[in-house]
């Protein structure tokens, strides 16, 4: 009779997070485009309109339509709140047992596509349709995913990319690569690429055949951001450069005393750096030259922001500061007791999460 009773227990349990899985988030949203904010400046010093207490700290925030907030917690919690007011909107999704890891954000589609560790599942949900569109079981699935129209790359166990057809769900290709991929995947032109541990950026067709490489002299966890055909990449050495994609050369390399934590932020003409000393750096970005310098404390690890003339510079620790992007002079701050766990620009101004779950939205007065 108890055996009878615990096996009635856990198909219920199973049974309750199989349907808390298929509700989504009962809430029609999409994604915007921090390109396509309304035009506002932060060249003064935005205004605290709410303070909101988390129950647990926000893997990731992104600004939905209608004024909303997506957020994805640590507990693997999945909800809406409203800008205005800081309330959330309906239910709290879990997708899965465990911690979600949200591993891209399909704009054009309007699709979330999610997994966990130890599920072996890659879901793509649509933020429109409030279903899941796609449920593809994939042993180790890793953290680097690619999207191409309706094919799909990502990585699996630690030296394998795989292709997936999500219109059959379908593995169409696998490719195994010759040491570990550390970062992302990634596309340029035809082709694509990513970064392995033995310091190589390793070029594919998008039938993952070879087509080349570059050597860099990065450390194992560089990070990139990739404008205009190039690619700026730094590491927790201090190493710079800066990659011509096209004619697969570094451009640009120099190696500063001072660990490189946050992607370099493109933004005109230049290429600002936070290191992590607090010091930032604009250089320009076809040759390295620097333009300024503007001298901080605490650690850079989070990425910086430019909102017109304005460059927004989170610092661990617990102050944002914001910076001229033509002189690196100081245009206000911002000081938080807690140091800053997330921040990202809204529509019309910021929103913070500090290091006790606080999440905080600063609006710029209109």
């Amino acid at each position: 009779m108890n055996f009878k009773k615990i096996i009635w227990f856990q198909l219920l349990i199973l049974s309750l997070v199989i349907n808390q899985c298929a509700q989504g988030l009962r809430e029609a949203v999409e994604f915007i485009d921090s390109a396509d904010f309304p035009i506002f400046s932060l060249a003064k010093k935005p205004d605290l309109i709410w303070k909101r207490h988390l129950s647990s700290p926000p893997k990731d925030l992104m600004i939905v339509n209608n004024e909303r907030l997506l957020i994805n917690t640590y507990r693997g919690e999945i909800f809406v709140i409203k800008l205005e007011n800081g309330k959330k909107i309906k239910n709290t999704w879990r997708p899965f047992r465990r911690p979600v890891e949200i591993l891209l954000q399909d704009s054009l589609h309007q699709r979330l596509f999610l997994t966990a560790a130890n599920e072996n599942h890659l879901l793509a949900y649509n933020l429109k349709t409030q279903k899941i569109e796609t449920k593809y079981k994939i042993k180790d699935i890793g953290g680097a995913i690619l999207l191409n129209n309706d094919t799909v790359y990502v990585r699996q166990h630690e030296t394998e990319v795989v292709k997936i057809d999500l219109k059959k769900g379908d593995l169409i290709h696998r490719r195994s690569v010759p040491a570990q991929i550390t970062q992302g995947l990634y596309q340029f032109k035809d082709k694509i690429w990513l970064y392995t541990a033995d310091g190589f950026i390793r070029f594919y067709d998008r039938n993952l055949t070879p087509s080349g490489k570059i050597d860099l002299p990065l450390s194992i966890n560089p990070v990139f951001t990739i404008s205009g055909g190039f690619c700026f990449a730094a590491d927790g050495t201090g190493q710079f450069c800066i990659i011509n994609l096209s004619e697969k050369q570094i451009r640009f390399e120099k190696k500063y005393d001072v660990p490189i934590y946050s992607e370099p932020l493109v933004l005109g003409k230049s290429v600002t750096i936070g290191f992590s000393d607090g010091t930032v750096r604009n250089l320009d970005k076809n040759t390295g030259a620097e333009f300024w310098h503007y001298k901080g404390t605490g650690l850079i690890n989070k990425p910086l922001y430019a909102v017109g003339s304005i460059i927004i510079i989170p610092y661990s620790r617990g102050q944002i500061v914001a910076l001229h992007s033509e002189t690196g002079e100081k245009v206000w701050e911002l000081s938080f007791e807690k140091g800053i766990k997330k921040a990202i620009v809204s529509p019309d101004g910021l929103i913070v999460c500090d290091n006790a779950r606080n999440l905080h939205y600063y609006q710029v007065k209109k």
